[in-house]
């Protein structure tokens, strides 16, 4: 029966341990999953065993690419499992390093999302049909996106923010007539995402300049 004959903290990183068995190494793991597997020196490499520390071994590589991962950049549930699938890695796997990384608060989708809000508020404001979108795109769930989305609306800045662009954007809108600048305004806030009524609210809000008056034309008498 082959046998554990050394286990030997690894020369790339010492946090990993090579598994030696016979002499040869058949995985490397990381220490905290050499505990858990009870592994010892002089242990039988029963087929059993073997299974476990293959898999073991599978689910430290899919853990420590979902780290490097997230420290690039902080993605959603739903966005690292299908980077981890598209690794090559097992969906049942990739949901189970998920979930570990979730109860350790590595992973929030929450959190995720209203950092998200916040940044696309802070660069330009928006409203809630863009917010939705956004947020939809990097994978979070629909109730939590409600939720999400509802904070929003019950701050009540929404009229604020809209005014605000509506401002920033009327200089260049100062030679079209009202009519038509309100207009372009309402398209341009309905492209932001707010909603009809917080739209006419903020147009009410703010006083549209009168276009300047043509010149006369000469008396040609």
């Amino acid at each position: 029966m082959p046998r554990i004959t050394a286990l030997t903290p690894s020369r790339r990183n010492p946090l990993q341990t090579v598994i030696r068995v016979d002499g040869r190494s058949v995985a490397t793991l990381s220490a905290k999953l050499v505990a858990e597997l009870g592994l010892t020196v002089d242990m039988p490499y029963e087929p059993a065993l073997a299974q476990k520390i293959e898999q073991a071994q599978s689910l430290d590589k899919a853990y420590r690419l979902a780290m490097r991962r997230l420290n690039r950049r902080a993605l959603s549930q739903r966005e690292l499992q299908r980077k981890l699938e598209d690794a090559g890695f097992t969906a049942a796997l990739s949901q189970k390093v998920v979930h570990r990384l979730q109860s350790v608060g590595a992973l929030n989708d929450r959190a995720l999302g209203a950092a998200l809000i916040r940044e696309t508020i802070q660069r330009k404001p928006a409203g809630p049909h863009l917010l939705r979108a956004k947020l939809l795109r990097r994978g979070l769930d629909r109730k939590l996106i409600d939720e999400l989305v509802a904070t929003v609306r019950q701050s009540g800045q929404q009229v604020d923010q809209a005014a605000q662009l509506i401002q920033k954007r009327l200089p260049a809108l100062s030679r079209l007539d009202r009519v038509t600048a309100k207009r372009r305004l309402w398209g341009l806030l309905a492209r932001r995402g707010f909603e009809p009524d917080v739209i006419d609210q903020a147009l009410r809000r703010v006083e549209m300049p009168a276009p300047p008056e043509s010149p006369e034309p000469p008396d040609l008498d």
